[in-house]
């Protein structure tokens, strides 16, 4: 039989010890940065294995399904109420930004009528990312915006326009 090597409780004491230096807004950054090198890491393996058409593909799928539920769980928490004007639906999209990593991208919008707006993105962290890696050409998208579902096309990583309407 095993001899115990170390006591658990002990240590994990010790790991909450040394995690409690970080500040809020530390380990807010610290947990976005493994998440986005670990989305990554995940699109960059699956464009090695299967092709940046597929890894592309089942990026936009997990993407838009994991969007859906990360705007349901945030909303749920901060008990917004339904959007019922593009101001409202724009609100909620900076509350769940800011929530996920307000500097992973800087855009623009512009109403364009009756519950409709155009967004422009003009800097979006995976763009340049993938631009670093080499595969800016190929058609590579990731994560949604506006993060609840709505997938803009997959060209949405170039920076340009989009257009989104409320229902």
């Amino acid at each position: 039989m095993s001899e115990r090597v170390a006591d658990l409780p002990q240590l994990r004491q010790k790991a909450k010890g040394i995690l409690s230096q970080l500040s809020s807004h530390a380990r807010e950054s610290l947990l976005i940065k493994c998440w986005m090198s670990h989305d990554a890491r995940w699109f960059m393996a699956v464009a090695q294995a299967f092709g940046i058409e597929a890894a592309n593909r089942l990026n936009q799928v997990a993407a838009h399904e994991e969007g859906k539920v990360e705007a349901r769980r945030i909303i749920r928490m901060l008990q917004l109420p339904p959007a019922a004007t593009v101001d409202d639906y724009l609100v909620a999209q900076e509350i769940i930004i800011g929530l996920l990593g307000p500097d992973l991208l800087d855009y623009e919008v512009t109403k364009t009528g009756e519950g409709a707006f155009e967004i422009r993105i003009r800097r979006c962290f995976a763009h340049e990312n993938v631009t670093r890696a080499g595969a800016a050409d190929a058609d590579v998208a990731s994560r949604p915006l506006p993060p609840w579902g709505r997938r803009a096309p997959s060209s949405a990583l170039s920076q340009g326009d989009r257009r989104a309407k409320v229902r």
